[in-house]
């Protein structure tokens, strides 16, 4: 089943829902309506694997690069466009490359919603994005100077410093030549290095390459993980004692 597809097939079992109450005047129960919601999301449910999934020519294509440990194709939705309307929680629009999901419960470590790539979504955890240019992924190793210079970046663990940091990527800084923001626009046929910072979850440096995006708006990602860091906890200010 296409994208397309299903969003028609969707939207129909919505229509036909509204049509036939209006035809009993409104004589439909609250109960019955109620189940009727119920099926309609279990039937999303079944098509979301299927959305959120790479084509196949994409799979086709990145074979080689598959058999690789530490590689992967995804897809993100455009949050404006599907949140709420898909049952996983983000609508699709945030992915997580430890995790190897779509969804915003499972440490998401980029997003991409009004034509920006982001990173950093809740409390202190942050992360850097730089654009690479056109270059290919499948030879961009750790050596990368960009690459080197997020792996080399020391993650604060105390909770003002992580804010600072967080803080100080929406101007961006600058190293090894190249620019790191938390947002960065998403161009097709370009590379991306990331370094995401989840407190308690994860800290994972990785590269990626918009390969696709597609007429609904969404963007397909070919990843590769380069190095994964000692997972970091966060320590919060203690509240003073009361004298």
């Amino acid at each position: 089943m296409t994208l397309k597809h299903g969003r028609i097939v969707f939207l129909s079992s919505v229509a036909l829902f509204v049509l036939v109450s209006a035809a009993r005047g409104q004589s439909v129960d609250r109960e019955a309506a109620i189940k009727q919601i119920e099926s309609m999301r279990a039937q999303i449910k079944l098509m979301e694997p299927t959305i959120l999934a790479p084509g196949t020519t994409d799979l086709s294509q990145y074979a080689d690069f598959l058999s690789q440990p530490g590689t992967g194709l995804c897809r993100l939705l455009p949050r404006e466009t599907y949140d709420g309307l898909l049952a996983i929680r983000g609508g699709g629009a945030y992915y997580s490359f430890t995790k190897r999901s779509n969804s915003y419960d499972s440490t998401p470590q980029i997003s991409w919603q009004q034509g920006s790539l982001l990173t950093g979504f809740y409390g202190a955890n942050y992360g850097y994005i730089a654009s690479l240019g056109d270059i290919a992924l499948e030879g961009l190793g750790p050596d990368h100077e960009a690459a080197q210079f997020l792996a080399s970046t020391k993650t604060p663990t105390a909770e003002p410093a992580a804010r600072e940091a967080y803080r100080k990527l929406a101007g961006g800084i600058e190293g090894a030549g190249y620019v790191y923001k938390n947002c960065l626009p998403a161009l097709v046929d370009s590379t991306y290095v990331l370094r995401a910072i989840s407190y308690g979850e994860a800290d994972v440096l990785v590269a990626f390459r918009v390969i696709r995006k597609d007429s609904d708006g969404s963007v397909v990602l070919a990843w590769k993980i380069l190095k994964t860091f000692q997972i970091p906890q966060l320590l919060r200010p203690q509240p003073a004692e009361s004298q």
